[in-house]
């Protein structure tokens, strides 16, 4: 299974769209733009997922896909990847990256999933646009322990995380760097 996540530019209301390999979608939205994300076993065209009046890029491309540089679990068959909770809600969060720090985010978050001592949802994932980072998750998380993940090499995140993490985080208008939950609906 994989995991997709698009960024498009839209003044109105996406409309998702069912499709057989499709296994969950949903959007959100940050001022103009919107965020689209998806599961699926082969690559699939965002236009195929998500209808609306989009802005072109320079490229004439309506929709840009964004690189994911975290997650916890990956799926080894469908069976592992099925949702075990109805009713699950989808939410997004966005954060903001000091631009001479993405490089080491994306550095220390590659380390951290390499092996993390704690429990871990199942369906989170971290993407990056810009000097933005979308957060998609799913609630109630779904956890997931280590004893569930074979192979996996068991190295202790840094005990500072929170402090390291910190200085890699840009400050909003307000000067608060915070995670911000993106808007569902338009």
């Amino acid at each position: 299974m994989k995991r997709f996540m698009y960024c498009g530019y839209t003044d109105s209301k996406i409309t998702l769209k069912d499709h057989p390999q499709v296994i969950t979608r949903s959007v959100a939205y940050f001022n103009d733009m919107a965020f689209l994300y998806f599961e699926s076993p082969e690559d699939i065209a965002p236009e195929l997922v998500a209808d609306g009046d989009m802005k072109s890029f320079p490229d004439g491309s309506k929709w840009f896909r964004l690189s994911e540089i975290f997650h916890y679990f990956s799926c080894d068959d469908d069976s592992t990847w099925q949702r075990k909770e109805k009713d699950k809600k989808p939410t997004f969060f966005i954060n903001r990256l000091n631009r001479d720090k993405i490089a080491s985010y994306v550095y220390y978050h590659y380390i951290h999933q390499e092996g993390n001592p704690v429990n871990c949802d199942r369906f989170m994932s971290i993407h990056n646009y810009q000097d933005m980072i979308i957060m998609y998750c799913e609630f109630p998380c779904e956890l997931v322990t280590w004893a569930d993940i074979e192979g996996k090499p068991h190295i202790p995140a840094s005990p500072d995380w929170d402090d390291l993490m910190d200085k890699h985080f840009a400050p909003w208008e307000n000067g608060a760097k915070e995670w911000r939950p993106l808007k569902q609906t338009k």
